[in-house]
């Protein structure tokens, strides 16, 4: 089956088969360090991608997550899983260029911290920062992949694409009926000379 997935939008592309990427990792400069970003769970319309960070690395590092994960903690002293136990949930902040971007810190391991962000699947599609567009090649990339091999994807690839187009075509049948009642309304009130009051406690009121 011959299908250009980069003509098709990530979500639809994605629910071809959701748990195919779970756990897949794919590389991101940040600073001129390269981190490696898992892909942890996928919701209807958002990724759940993040990173592990050992201990050992955080202290004194100059790389950017390490660096934000030691001055969360400032001069706190101890054993690092028990402190960043008191930070579970806090954020960590680091830039892309002139893209901000958050990690929450949802696991305290013995080894190393978890750290999460949401991503929705719009922001992939329109490549909203570099991360986003890193993402959205990464899932391209790897399923295009995957389509030339896996026939039990390319069958539900096919099925969520004909539910994406009905769905839409459905959206766009509400939104010409919404457009005709309002041109409806818009036209009633020009000719009799009502507006729509702002305090909403009378439908119209003359002019």
């Amino acid at each position: 089956m011959s299908i250009n997935l980069n003509e098709y939008p990530v979500k639809v592309v994605v629910s071809g088969d959701k748990s195919l990427i779970l756990n897949k990792q794919f590389s991101e400069d940040i600073e001129n360090y390269s981190y490696d970003f898992k892909i942890f769970n996928v919701r209807e319309s958002i990724m759940e991608v993040g990173v592990f960070i050992r201990y050992p690395s955080i202290k004194g590092s100059p790389k950017p997550i390490e660096r934000s994960l030691d001055e969360l903690i400032g001069y706190s002293t101890g054993d690092l899983p028990y402190v960043f136990e008191q930070y579970r949930f806090s954020k960590v902040y680091f830039t892309i260029g002139d893209v901000e971007y958050s990690l929450k810190i949802i696991g305290v391991g013995p080894f190393a911290l978890k750290l999460v962000m949401d991503v929705s699947f719009s922001e992939i599609e329109d490549e909203k920062g570099p991360l986003e567009k890193s993402l959205k090649d990464f899932i391209l990339n790897f399923y295009g992949i995957v389509n030339k091999f896996d026939s039990h994807f390319q069958t539900e690839f096919q099925k969520n694409l004909e539910k994406h187009e009905k769905r839409n075509l459905r959206r766009e049948k509400i939104l010409n009926e919404v457009r005709k009642k309002e041109r409806k309304i818009q036209a009633i009130e020009e000719e009799f000379g009502f507006y729509t009051p702002i305090n909403k406690k009378a439908r119209y009121k003359i002019r």
